[in-house]
């Protein structure tokens, strides 16, 4: 199912990326070249196709940590996977974050795991949580509306404050979880600065307006052209383009 095409779309670049994610037990796929997205589709594991661009999976799952920057023989992994009570049968990935000078490491989801490695065998691994992290150029909180979830990130002092995913299929999950971000870390209604990609799940076209309610420096960034639904992802992946 087709989500988007840009207009200036002729031959895919040689050399360009696709950026692979989960969507109910379907595949969100987003091609990209130097002019930014240029394709991005709805797929079943059978009709993803290799092709001569680079392939970027991102799993959602809640199994992911920050660590200062490591030495690969520092990091235990089996430590680690007992700390955090990880699936012992599942490979721990490693992802340094060189913006903020940070380990991510996460487990991914393992049907969907196999069946993208299965198709792509050369797809990289990554966690959602990287694009956030990669994208955070001030102090403030930025907030990614996705499937059901809410993906938050939060710099204060240039330093990584919280990096966490909660369930919120309501718009007033999503602003409960905000506010208790807020509160639980003495964060400013009025000055903090709050980057939404996404719409609110029930009203998006009432989301800026509903933010800016209860936290004055708020900002909404959509994706034009496409369903509500991936509004947040798709501008998400255009500003990280914009930035690497």
């Amino acid at each position: 199912m087709n989500i988007y095409q840009s207009s200036s779309l002729s031959n895919l670049e040689e050399g360009g990326k696709t950026f692979v994610f989960p969507f109910n037990q379907k595949f969100l796929l987003v091609s990209s070249s130097s002019k930014g997205i240029q394709v991005a589709e709805i797929l079943d594991s059978s009709e993803i196709q290799e092709t001569p661009n680079e392939f970027y999976y991102f799993d959602l799952g809640i199994k992911f940590n920050l660590l200062p920057q490591l030495s690969d023989e520092m990091i235990d992994e089996a430590a680690l996977i007992d700390f955090m009570n990880w699936d012992s049968n599942q490979r721990v990935y490693s992802q340094f974050i060189n913006k903020h000078n940070i380990e991510l490491q996460f487990q991914t989801s393992a049907i969907e795991d196999h069946t993208i490695t299965q198709v792509i065998p050369s797809v990289k691994k990554h966690h959602i949580a990287s694009l956030l992290l990669s994208i955070t150029k001030t102090d403030g909180v930025y907030l990614l509306i996705y499937l059901n979830k809410i993906f938050i990130t939060v710099v204060s002092d240039q330093q990584i404050k919280l990096c966490n995913i909660f369930d919120a299929k309501t718009d007033e999950e999503v602003l409960y979880y905000l506010m208790l971000i807020y509160q639980e870390l003495s964060l400013s209604q009025e000055d903090t600065a709050t980057i939404c990609y996404g719409e609110f799940p029930e009203q998006p076209s009432l989301s800026a307006a509903y933010l800016s309610k209860y936290i004055r420096n708020s900002t909404v960034l959509t994706f034009d052209g496409v369903d509500s639904q991936f509004k947040g992802i798709l501008k998400l992946l255009d500003t990280y383009h914009e930035n690497h």
